[in-house]
């Protein structure tokens, strides 16, 4: 081969190589390119009870990194400015950037570029610990506090290693369920219903409580009474009523109530 058709050959040759590395260098660039990535992390709880949660308990949240801080090297201090969107519910109590006082990730702990490790402090008062808190250690242990001063033994907590880390799929668009709602207004009052069948007769009441004596009546008409002249006969001895003047006696012979007859002796008294 003449050195003119070599130097050809040559500088094809390195032309190639040149072209070939930068098409490599764009593709991996492009591969490079940072993107969020997601991950779900479990607290499990070994003593303590908190916002209705009581230990044995597991709990999960999420987070999210970019892809270009999981590829630096092991560490156990990266700032935790590289923590975005931490969410995790504990019982009643909601834990996220909205609702902290100071949503402070300490610290990020990587191996092989996945996360095993993540400190927090986060504070929802000015008064620090007194809560709700969190915080959590690379180490593994954590704990949740409540909303006033009390028995640290009853402050959710997990010993060393009770933290674990998985990173999921590309995140959706849909973001983590959020808290229930609260109840909807009364609604309007519907239409009355058609009237129902008649009943059956129910059975008969007990007689009520005899009623109360009622008050005196009013002192009735004068009677007619006996005019004068009328006669009036009484047993021997009885005494007549006034304007009656005794005029004998008499005997009568008198059908009894038994049947039987016999003579019977009246007073006879005539009316004045």
């Amino acid at each position: 081969m003449s050195q003119k058709i070599r130097r050809i050959y040559d500088q094809f040759r390195v032309s190639r190589a040149l072209t070939l590395v930068a098409v490599c260098s764009g593709f991996a660039a492009t591969q490079a390119l940072a993107a969020p990535v997601v991950y779900q992390f479990s607290l499990t709880a070994t003593s303590g009870s908190q916002f209705g949660v009581s230990a044995p308990a597991t709990l999960t949240g999420t987070f999210t990194v970019d892809s270009s801080f999981l590829a630096q090297n092991d560490g156990n201090n990266y700032p935790g400015s590289n923590i975005t969107g931490l969410y995790i519910i504990i019982g009643s109590q909601v834990y996220s950037a909205a609702t902290a006082f100071d949503a402070n990730v300490q610290g990020v702990s990587l191996q092989n570029h996945t996360i095993v490790g993540l400190a927090m402090n986060w504070s929802q008062t000015p008064a620090l610990l007194q809560g709700p808190f969190m915080q959590a250690a690379v180490d593994g242990t954590w704990e949740a506090g409540s909303t006033v001063n009390q028995n640290g033994a009853n402050i959710l907590q997990g010993t060393a290693g009770s933290q674990a880390f998985t990173q999921l799929p590309a995140p959706s668009s849909v973001g983590p369920q959020g808290p229930q709602g609260p109840a909807g207004p009364a609604g309007a009052t519907g239409p009355a219903g058609v009237a129902g069948a008649t009943g059956p007769a129910g059975p008969q009441g007990a007689t009520g409580p005899a009623g109360p004596q009622g008050p005196i009546g009013p002192v009735g008409p004068q009677g007619f009474g006996l005019v004068s002249g009328a006669l009036l006969f009484l047993p021997p001895g009885a005494a007549p009523p006034a304007s009656f003047t005794m005029i004998g006696t008499v005997k009568l012979n008198v059908i009894l109530a038994n049947g039987t007859t016999g003579n019977q002796t009246y007073t006879l008294f005539q009316k004045n």
